[in-house]
């Protein structure tokens, strides 16, 4: 079955923020398509990986990227999506290299809860580039871990460069910010775009933790982690794994807080970075720091002032999101 059609017929995921995989829908497959019928396949992106079997699911639910409705992609994916496709990643990725890289290109890398939506929103407000925020099938690439294999390292490098293709049929300039965890493959996606910036944004391992707890609705000192939730939390948190005894909360922030910081460091003297941003200086001088990434470029402060109100008043996108969902 190197490509089929399926119709969605129940969404029984209960975590929003659990990355995207093939259990986050019932399906009833309706037919095979050709190699050809995928090629002419329009309005569906990319939604997660299936590396069991070697496939990577489309789904219906194209989320514009110049809108900004809705920071997440995987959520916007999951919540409207009423079709799949099931494609062998060989195939995807041979259709995929027959459309051309973006013209420009930035990777925004993070922490997390550190305001990189707010400057996805920045970028897309101010500079008029669009933002694919989060999309989760690198997360699974990521989830993956570090690449011993030279020649594994290759094929990943690869495959990311097919699915930048492949997303920038929306636009020829782009911006993806991803996950925390993603930061793991940052070399590979490199590889896979040489010429594209590379952002990190970081902020106080306390406000972070914070932030954390507030969104996950726990008290980090009494929440304990069980062998279940630290194996769940390993995709997340790569550190988690060498702790020994009891884990609670505050070393489950920790580790998320420092897998991402850990990561840059380790490669921030390569020469990979464009920049590294302080997420007090961010909201501080928002349009010092643009200026300061885009020297050559005009900054309009106008627009800079209404994103930066606007973040004032809604605060963080995650705060209001329902966690738990019922099934469909």
């Amino acid at each position: 079955m190197p490509i089929a059609s399926f119709t969605i017929e129940g969404k029984p995921k209960r975590n929003m923020l659990t990355p995207a995989s093939t259990t986050d829908f019932i399906l009833k497959k309706d037919w095979n398509l050709s190699t050809a019928d995928f090629a002419d396949l329009v309005g569906f992106q990319p939604y997660c990986l299936d590396l069991q079997t070697g496939h990577i699911w489309l789904v219906d639910s194209v989320v514009d990227a110049h809108a900004d409705s809705s920071p997440f992609l995987y959520e916007s994916q999951y919540l409207n999506a009423r079709r799949v496709v099931s494609v062998d990643i060989a195939i995807f990725a041979d259709v995929a290299m027959e459309f051309p890289l973006p013209d420009s290109l930035t990777f925004v890398h993070s922490t997390g809860r550190c305001g990189s939506t707010l400057f996805a929103q920045l970028l897309l407000k101010v500079r008029g580039i669009p933002v694919l925020s989060e999309p989760d099938v690198f997360t699974n690439l990521a989830a993956v871990g570090r690449m011993t294999d030279g020649e594994q390292a290759r094929a990943f490098g690869n495959f990311y460069q097919a699915l930048i293709r492949y997303f920038s049929q929306c636009s020829p300039h782009l911006v993806i910010k991803f996950r925390s965890m993603a930061i793991q493959h940052a070399e590979l996606l490199a590889q896979a775009v040489p010429w594209a910036n590379n952002i990190f944004l970081y902020r106080d391992a306390t406000e972070v933790m914070r932030s954390y707890a507030r969104i996950h609705n726990k008290v980090l000192g009494s929440w304990k982690l069980d062998e279940l939730d630290r194996r769940r939390w390993r995709v997340f948190a790569p550190g988690i794994e060498l702790l020994h005894g009891p884990v609670d909360g505050y070393d489950l922030m920790a580790a998320f807080w420092a897998a991402p910081v850990l990561k840059y460091l380790d490669s921030r003297d390569s020469g990979l970075w464009t920049a590294a941003i302080d997420y007090a200086a961010l909201a501080r001088n928002p349009e010092a720091t643009l200026r300061g990434i885009f020297p050559d470029e005009a900054i309009d402060a106008a627009a800079v002032r209404c994103v930066m109100s606007a973040h004032s008043q809604n605060g963080s996108h995650l705060s209001g999101v329902k966690t738990h969902l019922h099934p469909a």
